[in-house]
């Protein structure tokens, strides 16, 4: 049986190995770069068994590691990552939960996928509590959402959508902005090349932030009726 160690994740494991046994090579992550962890590694984190579905994340965080919570209904999961690839690329905004001196704060934000390195691009001013959050405390739990509406007659929401534990990063060079931004202009708008030309103005580029978020752990969950949405 082998075990997923998501992108961002492996760090915590070369930061402590002599609590590790093994660790095996470094193989392709749908989600950027990863490791496979081969089962012996775990319990010395107090993993259980998750399955040996290596879609299914395990989260590491410093010193300790915990399982994810199996879902009350397991036909609802989401497992594939191509679907959870798809709905990250074809939703337009995604909400980010921050935490800082135990007092939580919630912010949703436009953004942009890139399924080839494991990101997601925001943008944002320059000031205000947001910044502040992820300053101090840069690890975020995030959400978005594949909204197909209200079931009438059923007392039920239909939807898809994806939950993640990322890493954030701000970005801390002119050009590194202007290659997010640019790839967040030409996800989102219907007509980029009118918009690319603002992203010449070096000064203007200097004072926007840019956030890139790792995705360090990711799932599924769908709710929809019997004949699909």
């Amino acid at each position: 049986m082998k075990w997923w160690v998501y992108e961002g994740i492996g760090k915590y494991i070369l930061d402590a190995p002599a609590r590790i046994p093994t660790l095996n090579s470094p193989v392709a992550n749908p989600f950027g770069a990863g490791l496979w962890a081969s089962q012996d590694i775990l319990p010395a984190f107090g993993v259980g068994d998750v399955g040996s579905n290596p879609t299914r994340p395990v989260n590491i965080t410093g010193e300790s590691c915990v399982s994810t919570y199996h879902l009350r209904r397991p036909e609802k999961e989401i497992s594939d990552p191509s679907e959870l690839r798809r709905i990250l690329s074809t939703q337009r905004y995604l909400t980010i939960a921050m935490c800082r001196d135990g007092e939580p704060y919630l912010v949703t934000l436009n953004f942009a996928y890139d399924p080839d390195a494991g990101c997601l691009y925001f943008h944002c001013a320059p000031e205000g509590r947001k910044l502040d959050f992820l300053r101090e405390n840069p690890v975020v739990w995030g959400q978005v959402i594949e909204d197909s509406g209200y079931l009438q007659g059923e007392c039920d929401h239909a939807f898809r959508s994806v939950h993640f534990r990322g890493l954030v990063e701000l970005l801390p060079t002119v050009e590194e902005k202007r290659r997010a931004l640019e790839f967040m202009i030409r996800r989102l708008e219907d007509e980029p090349e009118r918009r690319l030309g603002r992203l010449q103005n070096a000064a203007k580029l200097e004072r926007t932030v840019v956030g890139r978020i790792r995705i360090e752990a990711l799932t599924g969950k769908a709710n929809l009726p019997a004949k699909g949405v």
